[in-house]
């Protein structure tokens, strides 16, 4: 009897550690997911941001299916089963949902990890087929409003980003309130992705906390009330 619970034990740790290390592989670098796309000439290559998201720029070749619209589901089971799904999104949230359904509709799926924030903090090639001058923020225009004589807080955030909304009221409060000669700065990615990619800005939210035009202090991650008042006062 205990050499079975034995053979048990050791059946369910290799299953798992083969599940683990299979999940691992399909998770890639944005270095790992261009070689990849690259080789593997039937890919599908899936940007399942907006429309507009997709418009501002996407990885060459891909097709761009709407995670959150209700038709996702349809327009998918339209896309071959016998060919490798490369998927994306801008950060790595939306993907990783997309790609566990996309697994249980029978797809073999490959993510992105960290989305296009990271592919762009690599600066791999990517299609922009609107870019112009209201493409964003400018790096000019960054670098005016650090140089400063007031404390400045630069909060870089999105709009479908959980944690970026939990922090809203209280980077809204700040912003309105003005206090201690403290200014705030909220910057979209999604409308600044530019800059984004140049300050190298691949996962959210971001801040950066700057004295004098000098850069005091940055925190990726959701910051509570509380800890992100004690950070700017230390």
């Amino acid at each position: 009897m205990r050499n079975l619970n034995l053979y048990i034990l050791a059946c369910f740790v290799y299953f798992f550690l083969v599940g683990c290390t299979h999940a691992a592989a399909q998770t890639l670098s944005a270095q790992e997911f261009a070689r990849q796309i690259d080789i593997a000439s039937n890919a599908v290559i899936l940007d399942v941001r907006t429309a507009s998201e997709f418009n501002e720029g996407h990885i060459k070749d891909a097709v761009n299916i709407d995670f959150r619209n209700s038709d996702f589901k349809n327009r998918t089971d339209s896309l071959s089963k016998n060919k490798p799904v490369y998927i994306y999104c801008l950060s790595g949230g939306r993907s990783a949902k997309a790609a566990s359904q996309l697994r249980s509709q029978g797809f073999d799926v490959y993510e992105l990890n960290g989305g296009m924030l990271k592919w762009r903090a690599d600066n791999l090639p990517e299609e922009k087929p609107f870019l112009n001058k209201s493409s964003g923020m400018t790096l000019n225009d960054y670098a005016h409003i650090i140089k400063s004589d007031q404390k400045v807080l630069i909060d870089f955030y999105a709009e479908w980003c959980a944690p970026c909304k939990l922090m809203e009221p209280y980077i809204l409060d700040l912003q309105q309130s003005g206090k201690n000669g403290l200014k705030v700065v909220r910057i979209d990615v999604d409308k600044n992705p530019q800059l984004a990619r140049e300050l190298k800005i691949d996962a959210l939210p971001v801040l950066h906390f700057y004295k004098a035009g000098d850069i005091k202090w940055g925190y990726v991650g959701y910051l509570s009330k509380k800890a992100l008042m004690k950070k700017m006062r230390d």
